[in-house]
């Protein structure tokens, strides 16, 4: 399931219990196509270290 999908049934699962059916269902297809245009990525939270304690100086 791509990003924009899931924020897209977040949303509409949030709104539930706050609207009727067949206003969930255009609520989801406007989010669609809304959100067509728009590049959605999760952040990351990865990190990278660098070790550069096994470099040997070169002695001329």
């Amino acid at each position: 399931m791509s990003t924009k999908e899931s924020l897209i049934k977040w949303v509409v699962a949030d709104m539930e219990k706050d609207i009727d059916g067949e206003k969930l269902r255009k609520l989801q297809i406007i989010l669609t196509m809304r959100l067509e245009h728009f590049e959605l990525t999760k952040p990351s939270r990865e990190l990278v270290l660098y070790d550069d304690t096994s470099k040997q100086s070169i002695s001329s």
